[in-house]
């Protein structure tokens, strides 16, 4: 939270000429996409659009980017930014506080102690009955998901396709939306969100949930009795994530995984010594701000960016690259 305003601030309030010169000598080739790729949200009209949500939020970083007042792990107070091309802001002030937890900030809703914030889905019901809040459910441009490395000097378990497409097979992603999140979801088939431009309805394949055939397909990997995995997380930062995990880890057992949850302090999961230092083989993660596709596939996919999951191929950088250097989206999708 204390990063929000130096983060997101300059990304919807610079004009892209000022926003390449600062870039100025970085880039080593044309990349029509920078600005986009740089914005936690993307361009706020889509953003406000697709998201339903009367000022929107990421209008907020264009009309309040003045930064008044920032205490470290308590709040953020940006002020109306008058320059506006829209106009003048309603507001003289915006503050963005910190809390603990979904379970604080529903309570500081309720009270009015804030004016706005998440609620998890076990609590929607309860807050659509109180008068004094308004529930709006909307999408976003992100989602959750499985990662495993594919570095072989690290781990050889998922390198077999075989066990991917188990791992895959093994788990009731359906009765996870149903049963944990309240239908306030939905099973992701890609990796693009749905209200990107990009996504594709009709992407194959599609893995239905089937224990037997995840079984079946750990045997021909060599692994007839099962195989077992370390499952690395970090509770707290996604809606009931430690539940999920622990149904997850109930299904995949009847799919052949023997499965041990290993949870972690954000701080120790995210780092070098984690995620970004390549060290966990298979862990849960999130992945926002996917406004335009090119930001998670550049990310995951392309040779060298991170050590998240060492997946490398050569024609996969070939394509990414190729439509990085354009900003149309037919000839991207083509």
């Amino acid at each position: 939270i204390p990063g929000l305003g130096l983060i997101g601030i300059p990304s919807n309030g610079l004009t892209c000429d000022r926003m390449m010169r600062m870039l100025g000598g970085v880039l080593s080739r044309p990349h029509p996409l920078i600005i986009l790729s740089l914005s936690i949200d993307g361009p706020e009209e889509t953003h406000d659009r697709v998201r339903g949500v009367p000022g929107g939020f990421a209008r907020t970083w264009a009309t309040y980017r003045r930064l008044r007042e920032w205490v470290k792990d308590d709040h953020i107070t940006l002020v109306a930014n008058h320059n506006y091309f829209r106009g003048k802001p309603k507001l003289g002030s915006y503050i963005y506080k910190v809390v603990p937890d979904s379970t604080a900030m529903f309570a500081q809703l309720k009270t009015g102690e804030i004016d706005l914030g998440g609620v998890e889905p076990a609590q929607a019901a309860e807050a659509k009955k109180l008068p004094n809040i308004n529930v709006v459910a909307y999408d976003v441009f992100g989602f959750t998901f499985y990662a495993y490395q594919l570095d072989a000097a690290k781990s050889t378990l998922f390198l077999d396709k075989r066990v991917r497409q188990a791992l895959l097979f093994a788990i009731d992603r359906q009765a996870i939306v149903e049963s944990q999140l309240l239908g306030y979801g939905q099973v992701a088939n890609t990796v693009t969100p749905p209200i990107s431009w990009a996504y594709n309805k009709d992407n194959k394949p599609v893995y239905p949930y089937d224990p037997k055939k995840s079984i079946e397909l750990l045997a021909k990997a060599g692994y007839p009795g099962g195989v077992e995995v370390k499952l690395y997380y970090s509770a707290g930062r996604y809606p009931k994530d430690r539940e999920v995990r622990q149904v997850v880890a109930a299904q995949m057992e009847k799919g052949g995984f023997k499965v041990d949850l290993i949870s972690q302090e954000w701080a120790i999961f995210w780092g070098t010594s984690g995620v970004n230092g390549g060290k966990l083989p298979f862990y849960y993660i999130g992945r926002g701000s996917l406004v335009d596709a090119d930001t998670l596939y550049d990310q995951y996919f392309r040779t060298g960016t991170t050590k998240r999951v060492s997946y490398s191929n050569p024609e996969v950088d070939k394509l990414i690259i190729e439509q990085q250097r354009t900003g149309d989206h037919q000839k991207r999708v083509g």
